[in-house]
């Protein structure tokens, strides 16, 4: 439950807090606000000694020849160090899913920031192996920590079988309007907070003050999870909130759309996004509308190159009109079929076949 304090100055917030939740209340939020200053994350504490614990028991009762750990959490890194200085014969590999020190961490100089560094560099420059599953990731970490000789690039993917398996086929009717280029966005949303990295504020704000000329031959339906408060803009931006699916019926909603979008608010990390959203759009065949900041390396790159859609600067007024007139335009010439490059060949994206390479790799490891 959120206790909302109010105030116009500190004093006045403490004295609110303890008149109307207690003095307990208040050395909490202090406690907390003291912990951050130090603690990696949430887990550090609560977690990392009891992981490490039954980790190590394990380990002793079980003939264990490698060790696999995860990040993030990012106190992982905190646990993979634990584990190898007292296991050291035995292979530990480090599975980067997202970067943590680069570049976020690497030029900021608060307490929590330099134990990050520390620990990071530690547990990288002790495991035996270290994974990746972004490019730009591998690149720069390979770059900082000069472990090119001993990291591996495994990308994203998703499970061809899976999919196969648990598509329905139903023929699905959706009530769209032909004349109008359909955008379609699956996945979670946000709109009102500035730190979530999917806030779409920007790209309503741009659609409020455009002319209506331009809205008309436009419309985005979104699925999925949307949380604050977005039926104050229906009036004002050409959307819809169509709630959630159940996944066997997904792709058969995608295949409706012109095109597909894929969407990044926040600058930071935003040349490593490459979600496993991305490869469920692929698996639909239909053009990809990548909406972002610049920086969005890694998906901007995937797209363009392959020919499967476009890029779009959420941060630039001009190249969304140029870009979404330049879609509307394909549209009318019924031309946006072409804009998605058929002979992609989505079998490098398999994760039967990547997992396969991946086991291959760790099973190189051998206990010393």
């Amino acid at each position: 439950m959120v206790k909302t304090i109010f105030g116009q100055n500190k004093i006045d917030k403490i004295l609110f807090s303890i008149k109307t939740y207690g003095i307990k209340h208040l050395f909490s939020i202090i406690n907390r606000r003291l912990k951050s200053l130090y603690m990696i994350d949430r887990y550090e504490i609560s977690c990392v000694k009891n992981l490490f614990k039954l980790t190590t028991q394990v380990i002793e009762e079980h003939s264990i020849s490698r060790i696999l750990v995860m990040t993030p959490p990012f106190s992982m890194y905190k646990l993979a160090l634990k584990i190898k200085k007292k296991f050291n014969q035995i292979p530990l590999i480090i599975d980067i899913q997202d970067s943590w020190v680069i570049p976020a961490l690497k030029n900021i100089n608060t307490l929590v920031a330099r134990r990050s560094r520390k620990i990071e560099r530690n547990s990288i420059l002790l495991a035996d192996g270290v994974a990746f599953n972004i490019p730009v990731m591998k690149k720069s970490y390979d770059e900082f920590y000069q472990i090119g000789h001993k990291s591996n690039l495994f990308m994203n993917g998703f499970d061809f079988k899976y999919h196969k398996n648990n598509q329905t086929n139903k023929p699905i009717s959706l009530e769209l309007n032909k004349s109008k280029l359909n955008i379609g966005y699956f996945g979670k949303i946000h709109i009102g907070n500035d730190e979530y990295f999917r806030d779409i504020r920007k790209f309503f704000d741009f659609f409020k003050l455009a002319e209506d000329k331009f809205k008309k031959n436009i419309h985005l339906d979104i699925y999925g999870h949307f949380s604050g408060d977005y039926k104050s803009w229906l009036s004002k931006v050409p959307f819809a909130y169509k709630g959630h699916l159940n996944f066997s019926d997904v792709f058969d909603y995608m295949k409706q759309y012109d095109i597909l979008m894929l969407f990044h608010s926040d600058k930071t990390r935003a040349e490593e996004v490459l979600t496993g959203k991305v490869f469920e759009y692929l698996y639909a065949k239909k053009p990809i509308m990548v909406l972002g900041p610049e920086n969005m390396i890694e998906a901007r790159n995937l797209i363009e190159k392959n020919e499967l859609g476009i890029f779009v600067n959420i941060f630039d007024k001009n190249d969304i009109i140029d870009k979404l007139n330049f879609l509307v335009h394909l549209k009318r010439k019924n031309e946006l079929s072409g804009f998605y490059n058929q002979n992609f060949d989505l079998k490098n994206f398999d994760r039967e076949i990547i997992n396969l390479k991946y086991l291959s790799w760790v099973n190189q490891f051998k206990i010393l």
